[in-house]
């Protein structure tokens, strides 16, 4: 059952959203009994009355009824109900109210997957925070805008806003934050191969997260240590980080992390050309990925499933496999990932004789990474390409 409480409720809604704390201003107490008559309306009988209340009473209302849609799981009422106070912020001229409006309907986006639309909304939240000098909202901001330009693939755009975070770490209160942020940085170093800057941000990060006794935070730097060390091919020393994180993620309860650990073990096998072994760590990641519903994590961890059962000849198998994970990535828009889905697509394809089909998932591949700005992958694609168009014969390894 839905509770009414005071405007409290409401700061601690945005915060929920961004995932860390936030300072929004005050707003009027509302009434008990317009809030029930508010919520047993219609959608458009409920926002033709929140037009007829004063902006700041209108939007606490606003507020409540969109979590109350969320706990009913009433997606489009929620939806109905922001774009009204968006409507109504935008006439207060209230840069920190509309910045609030703005930032909830980034996560009913994100919620609905639709994670262009979400970056789109936060971009315009970072400005109107950073022009109205917002410093607690715009480093939330900047904080959220990151993550999903993570999720999205866009790495660098991701470490750009991660680094104006960090610019301002003497203005971050929350110690947690800036150890997270800092691992945040070096996992997308990591990804964009700027090796040298990894290990700097996961020491800034390590004795924080120790002193917190944050068992996930430090899970997480001895998970990127780990791959900061393939990356030299120091496969053992990458495998003692990754155990040791396996068992804080254990100890924990944290399931999503357990399985970013499987499916790094899998990868060092794979990269070792040893798909076999690789096999069952892979299986894994996606049974508990699907298990920590993240459907980017499954669809990652099965488009390197599809390419083990690839290396094994295991065409048929492989190729149900990554009809899955594309999927999964479809859903989620990771696109960066589903671009290597759909180009991991392709060659099995290719090498069951499929001509056409695998043309066609590598021309989705190729619309990604244009999409993205990955020059480097976007050339190998078209080079793929130009080989079957010219009639090369047999599989194509990726």
């Amino acid at each position: 059952m839905f509770v009414l409480t005071a405007h409290t409720h409401r700061r601690a809604f945005i915060a929920l959203i961004l995932g860390v704390a936030a300072v929004f201003t005050a707003a009027a107490q509302p009434d008990g009994e317009m809030l029930r008559r508010l919520l047993a309306q219609p959608a458009e009988q409920a926002i033709a009355t929140l037009d007829s209340l004063p902006p700041e009473q209108s939007l606490e209302y606003a507020f409540l009824l969109v979590q109350s849609a969320l706990e009913e799981g009433n997606q489009p009422r929620a939806q109905q109900v922001m774009n009204a106070a968006e409507h109504i912020a935008r006439n207060t001229g209230d840069a920190a109210i509309l910045a609030e409006v703005r930032s909830t309907q980034a996560f009913l986006a994100q919620a609905r997957n639709d994670i262009a639309e979400a970056m789109e909304i936060m971009a315009e939240v970072v400005q109107l925070t950073e022009t109205a000098g917002l410093t607690d909202e715009l480093i939330n901001a900047l904080i959220f805008l990151g993550g999903l330009q993570h999720r999205y693939g866009m790495l660098g755009g991701a470490l750009a806003t991660t680094q104006r975070v960090l610019a301002r770490e003497g203005e971050i209160q929350n110690q947690r934050t800036i150890a997270r942020m800092h691992s945040e940085a070096a996992m997308l170093n990591y990804k964009l191969g700027n090796h040298d800057d990894v290990v700097p941000y996961l020491d800034r990060a390590l004795p924080i997260f120790q002193e917190l006794n944050d068992e996930n935070g430090i899970g997480t730097v001895y998970r990127i240590y780990g791959n900061y060390h393939i990356a030299f091919d120091r496969v053992e020393t990458a495998l003692d980080y990754y155990h040791r994180a396996r068992e804080l993620y254990v100890s924990t309860g944290n399931v999503h992390d357990y399985a970013n650990i499987s499916f790094n073990i899998g990868l060092i096998f794979l990269q070792a050309n040893n798909p076999a072994v690789a096999l069952p760590h892979l299986q894994n990641a996606v049974e508990n990925f699907v298990a920590a519903r993240s459907t980017s994590g499954a669809g990652m961890a099965g488009t390197e499933l599809g390419r083990a059962l690839f290396q094994l000849n295991r065409y048929s198998e492989a190729e149900q496999v990554m009809a899955q994970a594309r999927r999964h990535l479809e859903s989620s828009q990771s696109f960066r990932r589903l671009a290597q889905a759909h180009a991991m697509y392709g060659a099995i394809r290719f090498t069951m004789g499929d001509r056409d089909p695998a043309l066609e998932a590598y021309s989705n591949a190729l619309r990604l990474y244009r999409h993205l700005g990955m020059s480097r992958d976007e050339q190998r694609i078209v080079e793929t390409m130009i080989r079957i168009r010219e009639g090369t014969q047999g599989r194509i390894e990726l």
